[in-house]
């Protein structure tokens, strides 16, 4: 079993985002835990758009009645609502979906995948837990339906040309890392695709391991279908229209804080304070593959061993 780490001493890091829209589809369900505890779990996948083609998925791993101390935990009598009565996209054609409100954070989905006998962690930008709320009415603004704002350290830049024949743009990749509610490592890349975001990287932050910029910044998700339709000639006829879909996913930044934090001091985050985020994120990393082995050998009914080891970074850089 994972153990849980310490919380992190650096400032309150900001981690948030904002989703509303119509409830596309739905994988919500009431679950009991080994513990015996009655929760909810699944996902929401929410049409943020008019049209319903960008599709934002919340995922809401562990939803129980109460909190530790208690107290009613309102966004699980919300979800409850939503499988018992929500209406979706997807599953209630013709209908009006149920419109939901919803502030998760942004966290990662990590595993290992094995090729060819190497262990290679995968690790995936998604959003979830936080509060759910149903609503009768949504932002008339698209862009304030999805954003998503964090602090970032950023430690790398990557550029990649768009090809106009496949119908993709100039794109900066932005390379680094947030922290969850405890203080924990998440390393994350995120997209810029403004032509004035690229040159403001390209021209003012020249950040890499041995020298981070840690600031604030805020985007949007963008996972939507995108419908071409090509027309085909015919030598006799009715020319036939063919339908071409195509799926476009990023996390694309929109804006960044004009000043960025002041790097290694006690009012942000040290130097000290991120090498220690980053040997404790290389614990996480053999913790989980160890618990990931554990359940491959028990369901194989065979005896892997293997054992979690700290590794600090290295000198000279933030390397994760």
């Amino acid at each position: 079993m994972l153990k849980k780490k310490e919380k992190c001493s650096m400032k309150k890091i900001i981690n948030k985002a904002h989703v509303e829209g119509r409830i596309s589809e739905s994988t919500l369900e009431v679950k009991v835990s080994k513990k015996g505890i009655t929760y909810i779990g699944g996902k929401l996948d929410v049409a943020t758009d008019n049209e319903g083609l960008n599709i934002v998925t919340v995922e809401f791993p562990y939803v129980a009645e109460r909190f530790n101390n208690g107290n009613e935990n309102k966004t699980y009598g919300v979800l409850k609502n939503i499988i018992e009565h929500g209406k979706t996209i997807m599953g209630n054609p013709g209908e009006e979906a149920t419109m939901v409100r919803l502030d998760p954070s942004i966290s990662l989905n990590e595993w290992y995948r094995d090729e060819n006998g190497t262990k290679t962690l995968v690790s995936t930008k998604r959003l979830t837990g936080g509060f759910a709320h149903i609503v009768n009415s949504i932002n008339a603004d698209e862009v304030a339906r999805n954003k998503f704002e964090c602090d970032m350290v950023i430690t790398g830049t990557s550029f990649f040309e768009g090809d106009e024949e496949r119908g993709t743009q100039d794109k900066l990749v932005v390379k680094g890392c947030t922290f969850d509610f405890a203080g924990r490592m998440l390393p994350i890349e995120l997209s810029v695709t403004n032509p004035n975001g690229i040159k403001y990287f390209e021209d003012k932050i020249d950040a890499s391991p041995a020298n981070p910029v840690f600031t604030k910044v805020w985007g949007k998700v963008v996972n939507e279908t995108i419908v071409t339709h090509i027309t085909e000639e015919s030598a006799f006829g009715e020319p036939v229209v063919k339908e071409v879909k195509k799926n476009k996913r990023d996390w694309v930044l929109t804006g960044m804080a004009v000043s960025p934090y002041e790097f290694d001091d006690e009012t942000s985050i040290t130097a000290q304070e991120l090498k220690d985020a980053i040997a404790a994120r290389e614990v996480y990393k053999a913790e989980l593959l160890q618990a990931q082995e554990a359940r491959e050998a028990e369901k194989a009914k065979g005896n892997n061993a293997f054992t979690a080891t700290s590794m600090a970074p290295a000198n000279g850089g933030f390397n994760f």
